[in-house]
C-alpha cells in the first residue's frame, strides 16, 4: 500500500513512527546485550564493586525498558486536549485488555525511572570521596534511597494513565480515527485529558503534572546537581590526598555520570517541556505528537553509550596496562 502511494497520510505516518520507534527499541536492546558482556569480562579495580552494581542495575533498566518498547510500540497523540499512549505492537495480540493494565504499568514505571535513577551514581561517588571505609551494602542503600522512596510516587500516580472506561472509549476512537486504524485492529489507550473531565474523574494532566512528574523529575535532578558539585569541590580541594591511580579513577567516572545525567536531561528535556506547554496552553500537536515518542524512547540509546563508553575507556586502559 505504501509503494503504490494509496496510503493517507496519517497511515503513513503511523507506519513510519512505529518502524522507527521499533528501531530504538532494538538499537537500545542490542547496545544493552553488548554491556552487560563487557561487564563480565572487564576488570574494575578494587574498591569499584559499587560502581559496576551501579551500571548493572542501570543496564537492566534500560533492558527491559527496551526490549518491552518492542513489542509494545507506545506511541503518543496530543489532540482535542487528550494526552494519549497508543500501545500499536504486536504485543497487543497476546495479551488480554483485562491483564494489560500490568505490563503498562510496570513500563510505565520503567519510563519514570529513566530519570529516577539518575541521582544515584552521583551519591556513591560523593560516599567514595568523603566516607571510602563504608560498606558496599550501606553505600548501596543510600545510593537507591531516593529510587525507593520515588517508588511510592509511581505507585501513587502511575495508575493516573489509567483512564476511566468511559473516558478510554473517547481516547480509542480519537486515536484510532487520526491514525485511520479499522475497528478489527487491536490497540490499546491510555492517558488523560489535559484540562479535567467529569469523564475521567476529574483526572487530568495537571494532577500528573504536579503530583508525579514534576516532583520526581526536580528531585531526581536537584539531587544530582547537588552531588555533581560537592564531588566537584572534593576532587579539586581534596584530590591531592588521592593518589594518582584512584584520582584518575575518580575524575572518569565523574565525567561518565555527567554524561550519565545531562544526556538524559537533554533528551526528555523535549518531551518534558512538550507536556508542560501543552498543558499550559493547550495546544494539538497532532502529527508533530510523533517528536514526543521519538524523543522518550531514545533516551535508553543514550544511556548505554554512556556507560559504553566509559566500559571501553576502562577496558583500553587494561589493555594498554596503565591500570
Amino acid at each position: 500500500v505504501f509503494i503504490y502511494g494509496n496510503a493517507s497520510m496519517s497511515a503513513k505516518l503511523r507506519f513510519y513512527a512505529q518502524f522507527i520507534i521499533t528501531a530504538e527499541g532494538v538499537i537500545a536492546t542490542i547496545l544493552f546485550c553488548i554491556l552487560f558482556a563487557f561487564l563480565f569480562i572487564v576488570r574494575f579495580d578494587k574498591g569499584s564493586g559499587a560502581y559496576r552494581v551501579f551500571l548493572l542495575v542501570s543496564s537492566i533498566h534500560g533492558f527491559l525498558l527496551s526490549t518491552m518498547l518492542i513489542p509494545l510500540n507506545f506511541l503518543h497523540l496530543i489532540r482535542d486536549g487528550d494526552f494519549i499512549n497508543i500501545a500499536l505492537g504486536f504485543g497487543t495480540d497476546f495479551i488480554p485488555l483485562e491483564y494489560f493494565n500490568i505490563p503498562f504499568l510496570i513500563f510505565t514505571n520503567l519510563v519514570s525511572y529513566s530519570w529516577e535513577l539518575v541521582p544515584t551514581a552521583s551519591v556513591l561517588q560523593f560516599i567514595a570521596l568523603t566516607k571510602p571505609k563504608m560498606s558496599l551494602f550501606n553505600r548501596l542503600c543510600l545510593a537507591y534511597l531516593w529510587p525507593a522512596i520515588a517508588f511510592v510516587f509511581n505507585y501513587l500516580y502511575v495508575p493516573y494513565f489509567i483512564p476511566a472506561p468511559a473516558y478510554r472509549e473517547v481516547l480509542a476512537r480519537s486515536a484510532r480515527d487520526f491514525y485511520e486504524i479499522n475497528d478489527h485492529d487491536r490497540i490499546y489507550v491510555y492517558g488523560f485529558p489535559f484540562w479535567p473531565k467529569t469523564e475521567n474523574g476529574y483526572i487530568s494532566a495537571i494532577d500528573v503534572a504536579l503530583k508525579f512528574a514534576a516532583p520526581t523529575y526536580s528531585i531526581s535532578y536537584a539531587l544530582f546537581l547537588l552531588n555533581v558539585y560537592r564531588i566537584r569541590q572534593q576532587l579539586t580541594v581534596n584530590g591531592i590526598r588521592l593518589s594518582e591511580k584512584t584520582l584518575r579513577l575518580q575524575r572518569q567516572f565523574f565525567r561518565t555520570q555527567l554524561l550519565q545525567g545531562l544526556s538524559p536531561l537533554a533528551v526528555l528535556s523535549v518531551p518534558f517541556s512538550i507536556f508542560f506547554t501543552v498543558t499550559l496552553l493547550g495546544y494539538d500537536l497532532n502529527r508533530f505528537s510523533v517528536i514526543y515518542s521519538f524523543a522518550i524512547w531514545f533516551t535508553p540509546i543514550v544511556q548505554a553509550l554512556v556507560m559504553l563508553s566509559y566500559i571501553k575507556t576502562t577496558l583500553n586502559k587494561q589493555m594498554s596496562g596503565s591500570t
